[in-house]
């Protein structure tokens, strides 16, 4: 499952997770799909004061969007996954 975020579009192609119907898996994958729409579009406090929050709550609940972002699962990792994902986490920092 790869999820990539850039410019204003979130794209996502996921590789079923939840096979055979298993609620955690489910939960875990919502989870990482709200997580990413989170980044990538943030949260105004007119979208958190619509959800009925609190006042006090409502600094605490707001962020801004448009951050980009990766998300790659791997369902075993391999020694060549795992280098390839050094290789790309040393491209990105030292680029």
């Amino acid at each position: 499952m790869f999820f990539t975020y850039s410019g204003s579009a979130v794209k996502a192609s996921k590789n079923e997770l939840a096979r055979g119907g298993a609620e955690d898996s489910s939960r875990t994958w919502e989870a990482c799909e709200r997580l990413v729409t989170c980044v990538a579009f943030g949260k105004t406090s007119q979208e958190v004061q619509a959800e009925n929050t609190p006042a006090w709550l409502v600094p605490h609940l707001t962020f801004k969007g448009n951050r980009p972002s990766n998300m790659i699962l791997l369902e075993q990792l391999p020694p060549e996954s795992l280098g390839t994902l050094v290789a790309l986490y040393e491209h990105c920092v030292f680029t």
